[in-house]
């Protein structure tokens, strides 16, 4: 409740596994033991210092080969993908996808390790966020959902409708400063249904192509 609910502070579990860097493998499968009692499912071991500071991740094939008696801080794996309490979910959700991570921990501005995001925690946002791309490349700007009231569907699609019908009257406008053009040469009439159609379909694949870009990050800006 410290945190926003949009926030890896806000999305991450309390239940994981970690171990102190000073302890020798025989002191961690101890530890383990008892804390994987209240924990539903062990991604990762989590190492941290005397301070709880986050210091990586233990691999378990590591642990079962290793001597019990060798310190766990030759054996762990220093480098590891974390992700702050103020980070915006959406941000967490982007990391978790690029690397195919399963879990991904959490640490504060301490870097102090205070939790854990599962691939279960995030995946309602990163459905939330492909429908917000899919109502983008359709021209709607704003999230709503099929049962919402009439008010707010047309408001949502109201200005892209606006934006639209303007264009409408440029092209008429366009077309009024040839009609002489158009009168001597009536055949030119059977290919302003085929432009207005190719500049709808221009425009249908620009915003696909730019909303895809939005998504996968590979285009920055804002879009609000």
């Amino acid at each position: 409740m410290r945190y926003d609910e949009d926030t890896a502070g806000g999305l991450m579990g309390k239940e994981l596994v970690k171990v102190n860097e000073n302890w020798n493998v025989l002191t961690c499968v101890k530890e383990m033991r008892q804390q994987a009692e209240n924990v539903t499912r062990v991604h990762s071991i989590y190492v941290v210092d005397d301070e709880d500071r986050l210091k990586g991740r233990l691999s378990l094939k590591d642990l079962l080969t290793t001597s019990t008696k060798t310190p766990i801080s030759e054996v762990y794996i220093k480098k590891v993908d974390f992700v702050n309490v103020d980070a915006k979910d959406v941000e967490v959700a982007r990391i978790m996808q690029k690397y195919d991570l399963e879990a991904i921990p959490v640490v504060d501005e301490m870097g102090r390790l205070v939790g854990r995001i599962t691939i279960d925690d995030i995946i309602d946002v990163i459905k939330e966020e492909a429908d917000k791309d899919y109502q983008l490349a359709a021209g709607i700007s704003q999230d709503v959902e099929a049962d919402d009231s009439i008010l707010d569907l047309t408001r949502a699609r109201l200005p892209w409708l606006v934006l639209a019908l303007l264009g409408g009257f440029i092209s008429v406008h366009m077309l009024g400063l040839f009609e002489g053009a158009m009168d001597h040469y009536r055949k030119l009439y059977f290919f302003t249904p085929l432009i207005a159609a190719m500049a709808g379909n221009v425009g249908v694949q620009s915003s696909a192509i730019i909303v895809q870009g939005l998504a996968n990050n590979t285009i920055s800006g804002s879009i609000d």
